[in-house]
């Protein structure tokens, strides 16, 4: 064998590696290693985001005087609801999947919310 014969035998080898290996998610087990996303959770995340925001912001609506304390309060009461529905329904799909929720079963009460309406508001670094 001559060196440019083993030179190109070893430059053939090197490239197929690297092709082996650029292409090893597409040939390993078809993609499975991947997990699954859980789209019900991930929708009722985003509904807990939107949730946040509009407490938030009927909360800087409310002292900035632009709806009166009477509005705001059947709204925010009509918010809070919704929101630990949301909450208690993450929990339950976070359970279903053998995870720890957020709360004991049920006791997803106001005091929850507003910690964690207060931390929202504060990761998005708006209104105090």
């Amino acid at each position: 064998m001559t060196a440019e014969t083993a030179l190109f035998a070893a430059l053939c080898a090197l490239t197929l590696l690297g092709l082996l290996y650029l292409g090893s998610p597409i040939l390993s087990a078809g993609g499975r290693r991947f997990e699954a996303r859980d789209t019900e959770l991930d929708e009722l995340m985003i509904e807990r985001e939107r949730s946040y925001t509009a407490l938030a912001d009927l909360d800087f609506d409310r002292d900035c005087g632009k709806i009166s304390e009477r509005d705001y309060e059947r709204l925010r009461a009509d918010l809070m609801q919704e929101t630990a529905h949301i909450l208690a329904e993450m929990d339950a799909r976070i359970e279903e999947r053998g995870g720890s929720p957020t709360a004991p079963a049920g006791s997803i009460d106001d005091d929850l919310l507003e910690r964690e309406i207060e931390a929202f508001k504060k990761a998005r670094g708006q209104y105090r």
